[in-house]
């Protein structure tokens, strides 16, 4: 909204931007990376997901129902008419492959919802360091009117250039009317007006 006229009053105060300090640079570098890996674990988890479901249906739409029986158990069932020695093993086969599945599917649910609890308390971590980018911004405005300040203190030293430290404060109050030095120059124009 205001940014090319608070960089041409930047320029014209002979000031430059505040330059983020190492630390707080490497700080909000820190943050989008740990965002970045944290967005790549919930997508990882979410398509491992998928894969899984769409392998389950399709497991259980290729093959015909039947009851889950444990691997360990000894169930000893009499063959019943038509069936043949071949049925029997094919599906003591089919359910040992269930087991199997099974057990996979339980590890997996099981790695994920550790992946899911070291991401909370990664994030839990992060959220206490995170620097934000709005305190950067608000602290770059805070400045940027403080020099504004500063600049119109210099300008009132001189009686000549009153007018330019009073269009100096009415930029503070145009530019920053929510921060501390928006009542300051209001306060320092008021002065202004009185000698005048």
């Amino acid at each position: 909204m205001n940014d090319p006229r608070l960089l041409d009053l930047l320029i014209r105060a002979d000031a430059a931007p505040p330059a983020l300090t190492r630390d707080l640079r490497a700080a909000v570098a820190d943050t989008a990376r740990r965002r970045r890996r944290v967005r790549t674990v919930v997508a990882g988890a979410a398509m491992l997901l998928v894969a899984l479901g769409v392998g389950w249906r399709a497991t259980h739409l290729a093959t015909p129902q039947t009851a889950f029986v444990r691997s360990d158990a000894a169930v000893e069932s009499p063959p019943t008419p038509g069936m043949v020695a071949g049925d029997v093993q094919r599906l003591r086969a089919e359910a040992a492959a269930f087991q199997m599945e099974a057990e996979f599917h339980e590890r997996t649910a099981l790695a994920m919802q550790r992946m899911q609890a070291e991401a909370f308390k990664r994030s839990r971590f992060d959220n206490s360091m995170r620097i934000s980018v709005m305190d950067v911004i608000s602290a770059g405005r805070h400045e940027a009117a403080r020099l504004l300040i500063a600049r119109g203190d210099r300008l009132l030293d001189t009686a000549s250039e009153k007018i330019d430290a009073a269009r100096s404060y009415r930029q503070v109050i145009e530019l920053f009317p929510e921060t501390e030095h928006a009542s300051t120059a209001r306060e320092r124009l008021k002065q202004l007006e009185r000698e005048s």
